[in-house]
């Protein structure tokens, strides 16, 4: 307990640090995706889709995250039951 008592602030950081860098390579795959194909065609320009994409990506945040959150949440208790009794893989690989 002492190590967390020491770094635990050091534990936080780093746990805030390594989120904002998966969700920053989430959304820039979700932007990959939504805009590939009108950047490609060039019906957009590529700074033109960064700002769609951070305006609606932003906007998503604030307007639907919370229950985003909240849905996942629920799914994943439910998930660890059916994985606990065996109900379902607890691996990707074991559902091959």
């Amino acid at each position: 307990m002492d190590v967390i008592t020491i770094y635990g602030v050091w534990f936080i950081g780093l746990a805030a640090l390594f989120g904002l860098y998966m969700t920053w390579g989430i959304g820039a795959n979700d932007v990959a995706n939504a805009m590939g194909t009108s950047v490609g065609s060039k019906a957009i320009t590529v700074r033109q889709a960064i700002l769609i994409a951070a305006i609606f990506e932003f906007g998503g945040f604030i307007v639907a995250g919370g229950h985003v959150t909240e849905t996942v949440r629920k799914r994943e208790e439910v998930g660890s039951r059916l994985r606990l009794y065996g109900w379902i893989p607890d691996r990707p690989c074991h559902a091959v």
